[in-house]
């Protein structure tokens, strides 16, 4: 199967080419060690036009899929039910549907009977038996037009297989019939080459699927652009289907407005502000006034303290050069480039162009649009202005941002925009503007009839739009008129879309007009395709910049060199790059894939590059989408034996030394391993199904060609004959047992010795206090974000957290291992301590903040609170104690951690404060935890700051329990 990922070159492009950008050394005390780093910045979010194709060789058949399907990547299909025929392709030979869903959102759901054409791709393989396996369904297999297997599933799944087969250039093409009466069904592919231990998902020619579902793709562009937002259906079954995502949110608690300079040029011409945007051109047959008068409306909806200036792009950019490679290689290594593609500075200061294959988010004018500090608190919460979710959550530091913000600003550069007051004439005008012209069909706001200043919103009212816009079937009457022109000389909003784009919505908007005119798709219950809801995800939280998913995505070469380890050795692209999502749903168990997405669990915490933190509302469906895409509900479900204490005992023999040695590439339970880093087995039979842990287990490179992961179980039979007589299957099931008693199983033979320092608690919580690494302020992480002095508390539930007594804060939590202190006592003058492995960073700030309102600096100002020591309660817990006073008025706290286990590793935070009666104070409940019980007092909402504001009840105590998951 091929593959976009290919290995970049290892040569580093010499310094004296200018096209190659500027080659940098960052020293180790900076972020990265002796890294070299080749910059460059590439166009964004255009199509390379050179070849552009002839429209006309891409003829659609009434589904929107090319004609000559047959000869297309990927799986065509042709699917006809309730008396329509869809032709497309799909990314795999595999599906699954739940009761009222369809595999396609314009076949409505019950009888339908599917043909999938693939093209094999057998790589090495000669010879091999295809089959298919389903569920609630029919199947036939046809070869050369010869049926060769058939069969019919109820709710038990079935299996069916050709023999097997010599494959050869003229049997390639295979053709599965899928027929079922009513929903639930499920369907995959299968093939199993000779001598293979297990069947695999048939693996087909998919390079190029994504740009050849032209349908699919302008969907979702008429989604993410929010057409729907102007252009709303006149059926509802549409107006569920096009529902817009969220706008850029414009006024905000305590926010300042955006520069005058920034919104003029912006409002005026989004395209030439920041190219590709999403954004579109209202106003450009606007007046300098009209758009003069917008300005002004739109700054006053900022609500900041009155009097609140920005401070100076230009003084706070003339930082140290270590701070802007700081920021330069912390941009390039967290996964800032997978998006918005590499920078490179030129000799003038500013930032050069040039062409690169892939196409990439501009960042646009950031330095007249952000001050520094503001640039800084979007990128650490960005949903707090964009709720889309299109910009991610890298879960940055602050020291990271802060480095991040001052190298864009600084490379950008920007003059300090001028304050100018807010004219309430002005204002009043702009709010009416902002109706007429459409802005209010997407931007959600609420302001006064009248004028008013800036942050005076009494008896304020939503903004309702008042534009008058063809409904989307009349577009589709006519879709080369409108927005989608390709000449400017049009009355309504222009958007800077490439020929790829219009191609691709004129595609889905003659589905539009036939469903339109036919009647197909008339009010009703929209029907939902699974399929097509997680592409149409994966396309508009742009996964596909760091994933592969059936061939499509996945970094080019020139980027891929920037996605680094920390792991010593050479762990091959799956060592750099993020996981492949091809069937991963069948890999993978939901509840590990709910807990990466919503609770930000990570398997490989060596790859430098973040996978981001989303917004629930945008990926709570996909666990399930991935299952159902794989086709995994087709195939029998294979359930773990009982463990018994045998097999537990023979499976840690397995993993140790003496068996198979998975100790040598896997960390367990915490410890690291002997060898290159992998996986933690203690963690596996969480996160992995088990049918897909037995076929990996079985023969690896089956399942992934290029992975490092060895293979024991040659020929069917183990490298480790002394176990079961070499019996694969038992021994497989014997680490299973073993593995499945999480981070409490004996370790196993073979990890070496702990250090003679190495501290641990047992049957009860230990408390130490020593110094961490890189104490102090200036970087990031555990090691910047804490003073030298720290106060470690380790639990014999293997999680352990470290506190920061000069702030009175709790700072990191992590699993595993409690601490080596040999730096700190066996060497000399004060040597640190190592650092903990990966966990959880606490929130930027104080853990509560009192005042009410907040102060607007409470992030950086001191917070005043003083640590008091601890105590340990009758089970010989520690209790933190610590006090915050504020003017006459003194509040105690007392924390109470207790790690809890079982799946993903927690804390829950038991905090008792004692105050004033009805005294408010906001507890920081950032990201990673959340208030789960409120004993006394009251709690609201977190802000989108992340402040809950809090009461003190009558008798002046607040009694509240906070989780922490990561």
């Amino acid at each position: 199967m091929k593959s976009n990922r290919a290995e970049p070159e290892s040569r580093v492009p010499q310094p004296g080419r200018q096209s190659q950008g500027r080659k940098w050394i960052v020293a180790a005390g900076v972020l990265l060690a002796a890294a070299v780093v080749t910059l460059v910045i590439v166009t964004p979010r255009r199509p390379r036009e050179e070849g552009r194709p002839n429209p006309s060789s891409n003829a659609m058949t009434t589904g929107g899929a090319p004609a000559s399907a047959a000869h297309e990547p990927g799986a065509a299909a042709t699917m006809t039910g309730g008396g329509r025929t869809v032709t497309r392709i799909l990314p795999a030979a595999a599906f699954g549907l739940g009761e009222g869903e369809s595999l396609d959102w314009r076949i409505p759901p019950g009888r339908t009977i599917v043909q999938i054409e693939v093209t094999l791709e057998p790589r090495h393989i000669t010879r091999a038996a295809v089959g298919a396996a389903v569920r609630h369904a029919r199947v036939s297999i046809e070869n050369g037009g010869v049926t060769v297997a058939h069969g019919q599933a109820g709710e038990e799944p079935v299996e069916v297989w050709s023999k097997p087969q010599t494959l050869g250039a003229g049997n390639r093409r295979w053709t599965f019939t899928i027929e079922y009466d009513q929903p639930p069904a499920a369907f995959r592919a299968l093939w199993k080459p000779d001598g293979a231990l297990a069947a695999q998902p048939l693996p087909i020619d998919s390079v190029g699927w994504l740009r050849v579902d032209h349908v699919s793709e302008g969907l979702s562009l008429v989604r993410d652009l929010s057409c729907a937002a102007c252009d709303v259906a006149e059926s509802a079954r549409w107006r569920a289907l096009l529902a817009p995502p969220a706008a850029p949110l414009l006024a905000g608690e305590g926010r300042r407005p955006y520069p005058a300079g920034w919104l003029r040029r912006w409002i005026a011409d989004p395209a030439a502000t920041r190219p590709g945007s999403a954004m579109p051109s209202v106003m450009r047959r606007a007046t300098e006034n009209e758009i003069e008068d917008v300005i002004h409306f739109v700054r006053s909806l900022a609500n900041a303290e009155p009097g609140a200036a920005r401070e100076s792009n230009r003084v706070e950019a003339s930082t140290d050069a270590a701070t802007v490679q700081a920021g330069l290689v912390a941009y390039h290594r967290v996964g800032c480039v997978a998006c918005h593609g590499p920078l490179n500075e030129s000799p003038g200061g500013g930032l050069v162009v040039v062409p690169t294959e892939g196409e990439y988010v501009a960042l646009g004018d950031v330095g007249s649009k952000w001050t520094i500090s503001e640039l800084r608190q979007f990128l650490r919460e960005p949903s707090a202005r964009h709720p889309s979710g299109r910009m991610p959550d890298l879960m940055l530091t602050h020291a990271e941002a802060d480095t991040i913000g001052r190298y864009l600003i600084a490379r950008l550069g920007s003059a300090v925009p001028a304050e100018t007051p807010v004219d309430p004439q002005r204002v009043a005008r702009g709010r009416d503007a902002f109706a007429s012209m459409g802005c209010a069909a997407c931007h959600v706001v609420e302001a006064r009839a009248g004028g008013a200043s800036a942050g005076d919103h009494s008896a304020a009212a939503v903004v309702r739009s008042t534009l008058v816009a063809p409904s989307m079937e009349q577009v589709a009457a006519a879709p080369d008129g409108g927005c989608l022109a390709e000449s400017g000389d049009h009355a309504g909003v222009r958007y800077d879309l490439s020929w790829r784009d219009r191609r691709a919505i004129r595609a889905f908007l003659e589905v539009v007009a036939d469903a339109a005119g036919s009647g197909a798709l008339a009010d009703g219950e929209a029907t939902s395709a699974p399929g097509d809801d997680l592409v149409a995800t994966l396309r508009s939280l742009n996964c596909l910049a760091c994933h592969e998913f059936h061939d499509a995505g996945g970094p080019e070469p020139a980027i891929a060199r920037y996605f680094t380890t920390s792991a010593p050795g050479d762990l091959g692209l799956e060592g750099r790059l993020p996981p492949d999502l091809s069937h991963v749903g069948a890999r993978l168990t939901e509840s590990w894939l709910r807990e990466v997405l919503l609770e930000h669990q990570r398997a490989r915490p060596w790859l430098h590059t973040r996978m981001p933190r989303y917004d629930a509302d945008r990926v709570a469906r996909l666990p399930e989408l991935f299952r159902t895409a794989s086709g995994v509900d087709a195939m029998r479900s294979v359930a773990p034996p009982m463990p018994s204490e045998e097999q537990i005992a023979t499976g840690r023999q397995l993993v140790g030394v003496g068996g198979l040695n998975c100790i040598s590439c896997h960390s367990i339970a915490g410890r690291p391993s002997t060898g290159t880093p992998g996986p933690d087995l203690a963690r596996m039979t969480h996160r992995l199904r088990y049918e897909h842990f037995v076929t990996w287990l079985l023969d690896p490179r089956a399942v992934r060609p290029d992975t490092r992961m060895p293979s024991f179980f040659v020929g069917g039979q183990s490298a480790a004959i002394g176990f079961y007589e070499g019996d694969p299957v038992r021994q497989i099931e014997a680490i299973w047992a073993y593995l499945s008693q999480g981070a409490a199983l004996t370790l196993p033979d073979g990890l070496p010795p702990a250090s003679a320092f190495q501290m641990s608690a047992t049957d009860e919580p230990v408390v130490v206090r020593m110094l961490l690494p890189g104490g102090g302020a200036g970087a990031g992480g555990v090691a910047g974000s804490m003073g030298a002095r720290v106060v470690l508390l380790g639990f014999p539930e293997n999680v352990h957290l470290a506190f920061d007594p000069d702030r009175a804060r709790l700072m990191y939590v992590w699993e595993g291992e409690f601490i080596d202190a040999a730096g700190r006592w066996a060497a000399r003058a004060g040597q640190a301590a190592s650092d903990p492995p990966p966990g959880w960073n606490a929130p930027t700030g104080p853990v509560l903040v009192v005042g009410d309102p907040v102060p607007r600096d409470w992030l950086t100002r001191p917070s005043g609170a003083r640590f008091a020591g601890y105590r340990l309660d009758a089970r010989r817990h520690p209790i933190l104690l610590w006090e915050l006073g504020s003017g006459d008025a003194l509040y105690r706290v007392e924390e109470r951690p207790t790690p809890q286990r079982g799946g993903a590793p927690g804390l829950r935070r038991h905090f008792v404060v004692t105050g004033p009666p009805g005294g408010v104070v906001h507890l920081n409940v950032g990201a990673g935890q959340r208030v789960v019980e409120v004993v006394r007092g009251s709690v609201e909402p977190a802000d989108a700051s992340g402040l809950a504001r809090a009461t003190m009840d009558e008798a002046g105590r607040l009694d509240v329990v906070v989780e922490v998951r990561w």
